[in-house]
């Protein structure tokens, strides 16, 4: 009887057993329970990335214009590119860039009277002195330049041309009635000068860091048009005969130049700093 009811237990677990697996799905894969995971990890060389953006070319929007001086004559390491107040570059492409700068000034200086006395056993003698300067002068220089870089490397040559211009202009207007007494010497003095120019020009940069560069370059100019001229003119009043009496002096010169060529190294014994933004 104890035989009968094992064997009957074990043949029901056989057929559950069995119903169970026939509602699996038979097209499930089977589970692999020795899955790998493989990790990769990336490095980057920064030494190859700021090689990289040296080899770009100008590769930034803009940047400002230095110049390194020879400091053994200047006395000092950094000063205006090529005299003007301010210089910058604004890049069109890695290969192409526009240049510029602009230099303004004034200046005013009055005339100026020095009263000198002297006191000797209760007499006072007073003595005048009269500096006539130079009432007021200014300056305007502008420069522009258009470069085409030949490679892109981080020593590269390139080529490029532009134009510039420059004014200049000085007047004095005094009258100097204290240094001598009953007379007046009244002074108009007038200068002015221009220049309009153009020029090529052929240098080599050298991109030392991705912000910095440094460059040297040659140029021819031609003076197109270089204008000058001047009118001074004194005037001495005098009344110390008792009836007045002037004596004009005026001097003139007006001089046009065309066509002056030169060529020369643009930096001497110094070079031009690039700082890249």
């Amino acid at each position: 009887m104890f035989k009968q009811l094992a064997l009957t237990a074990v043949l029901g677990s056989s057929l559950l057993a069995t119903a169970a697996r026939s509602q699996e799905d038979p097209t499930a894969p089977p589970v692999n329970t020795d899955s790998t995971v493989t990790t990769t990890t990336t490095t980057t060389n920064s030494d190859y990335e700021v090689d990289k953006r040296r080899d770009q070319g100008w590769n930034a929007p803009w940047g400002l214009i230095f110049q390194f001086n020879n400091i053994l004559v200047n006395g000092s390491f950094l000063s205006a590119y090529q005299g003007l107040g301010v210089a910058g570059a604004f890049m069109l492409s890695e290969e192409f860039q526009i240049r510029g700068g602009v230099s303004l000034s004034r200046s005013h200086s009055p005339a100026q009277t020095t009263e000198t006395t002297v006191e000797t056993a209760g007499n006072a003698v007073k003595t005048y002195a009269y500096s006539a300067g130079q009432t007021s002068s200014g300056s305007l220089t502008l420069r522009s330049d258009a470069l085409y870089r030949l490679t892109r490397n981080k020593v590269a040559p390139y080529v490029g041309a532009g134009a510039y211009l420059a004014f200049s202009h000085a007047r004095q207007t005094t009258d100097d009635d204290v240094t001598v007494q009953d007379v007046v010497t009244s002074i108009r003095n007038r200068a002015n000068a221009l220049t309009f120019g153009l020029r090529g020009l052929v240098g080599a940069e050298w991109r030392l860091h991705p912000n910095f560069a440094v460059f040297a370059e040659y140029n021819v100019t031609l003076d197109v048009i270089q204008y000058s001229d001047f009118d001074n003119r004194t005037t001495v009043t005098s009344t110390t005969t008792g009836e007045t009496t002037a004596t004009s002096t005026r001097a003139e010169r007006n001089t046009p130049a065309w066509m002056n060529l030169n060529s020369a190294l643009n930096q001497g014994a110094s070079l031009g700093l690039m700082v890249l933004f």
